[in-house]
């Protein structure tokens, strides 16, 4: 019978188990597609040059070097030297120390650092494909963590997921610190959480993210102290970081002074940066009033929508890490990177997936986000500023 080509009739009878199969063949898509991007990606760069600058592409050295920009460079220049007081180099102290330090292993082995790192960029990423599927599986089901997932890596600037830069790195390790705690394994949360801080600074949000996660499972039982001490890792490895400043300049907070000095990055009133980058829009040249105003408060206020929807339709945890997050990224004194930034919000893509369910919007979301992706990343490789 032709009924028989049907995956419904190859699947188990009992509805868990056909359920359960069908969740893996989501996972399962959803990692063969963060690879399809990638391989998509890789390929799309050369092509757009060659095409736009009549620019040949050599030999993958130089395909990879499309890549090697802005702070890439000084991850490498870490994972090879490590920090110092002395020169330019003197100023990476501002860059935390877990990915250039993995980077550094894993160079060990392979004996280039590029590729090393693009290496640790690549397993991340699959890392984070795995574990967002999961966690948005466990909150919302398999269809939406598919779509997810797909998301996430069609995201405006999620290049830097492939990259030599930490966001791969980071964002798995703060969805998994998230989703053990969520399964109730607190050290794995707080060793992961722990990475997390030592991956970037907005990983030390992890803190009060667990404990509110503890204390929301305190009607579950057990023991509150076997939940909550595993979370006094996170700001371990804000610890470990400070430690790092003192050895190399003597002083803990060394990396405030030069983000201010140098990058002229302080802490201020969440509407002096807005208010900077709007007047940007009208008051400067058109390359600059869009990618310094129109992008940059454009993903601010889709970060501060997404928070706010996030408390009416998520779990109170995603909530205060998307709140605390957007927060930390638009209180300064002129915004800066925001749509980078905006790739840790990984409960916004939940709620886009969760909420584009007719056809036209899920295919006018996903296709915007590809355009905009495709923009930003090559942008990138001619070392243009893309975020």
């Amino acid at each position: 019978m032709s009924s028989v080509n049907r995956l419904d009739d190859l699947l188990p009878r009992d509805s868990a188990a056909r359920s359960s199969v069908r969740a893996e063949s989501g996972l399962v898509h959803a990692l063969c597609f963060v690879v399809a991007v990638k391989l998509v990606l890789l390929a799309y760069i050369p092509i757009a040059r060659a095409v736009t600058h009549d620019d040949a592409t050599a030999g993958l050295a130089e395909l990879l070097g499309y890549w090697l920009r802005w702070d890439a460079p000084h991850y490498l220049e870490l994972a090879e030297h490590g920090y110092t007081n002395q020169g330019e180099r003197g100023l990476f102290i501002v860059f935390l120390p877990l990915y250039p330090w993995v980077v550094r292993v894993v160079a060990w082995l392979v004996g280039d650092f590029h590729y090393a790192a693009l290496l640790v960029s690549t397993a991340a990423s699959l890392t984070l494909g795995w574990v967002l599927y999961r966690v948005t599986e466990r909150e919302l089901g398999a269809e939406v963590a598919g779509r997810t997932v797909l998301l996430m890596f069609v995201f405006p600037t999620s290049y830097v997921l492939h990259i030599a830069y930490t966001e791969s790195l980071f964002i798995a390790l703060a969805v998994g610190s998230m989703y053990a705690a969520r399964q109730g394994r607190w050290k794995t949360a707080g060793l992961l959480g722990m990475g997390a801080a030592l991956t970037r600074v907005n990983g030390a949000i992890l803190f009060p993210v667990l404990l509110l996660e503890a204390w929301l499972q305190r009607r579950e039982g057990g023991s509150p102290l076997r939940r909550v001490w595993p979370v006094l890792l996170v700001p371990g490895g804000v610890l470990i970081y400070l430690c790092v400043n003192y050895a190399v300049y003597g002083d803990p907070l060394q990396f405030l002074q030069i983000q201010r000095e140098h990058w002229h990055k302080q802490l201020a009133p969440p509407w002096q940066g807005l208010w900077s980058a709007f007047k940007t829009i009208g008051h400067h040249e058109a390359w600059s009033a869009q990618m310094l105003g129109v992008q940059e408060v454009s993903f601010a206020a889709l970060a501060i929508a997404a928070t706010l929807a996030s408390a009416r339709w998520l779990r109170a945890t995603y909530t205060l890490w998307m709140a605390a997050n957007t927060l930390l990224f638009v209180s300064t004194g002129f915004l800066q990177s925001v749509p980078r930034y905006c790739l840790t919000l990984f409960p916004m893509m939940m709620l886009a997936a969760r909420a584009c369910r007719s056809t036209p919007a899920w295919t006018l979301l996903v296709v915007a986000s590809s355009l905009l992706l495709a923009l930003f990343s090559y942008q990138f490789s001619l070392g243009r500023w893309a975020f």
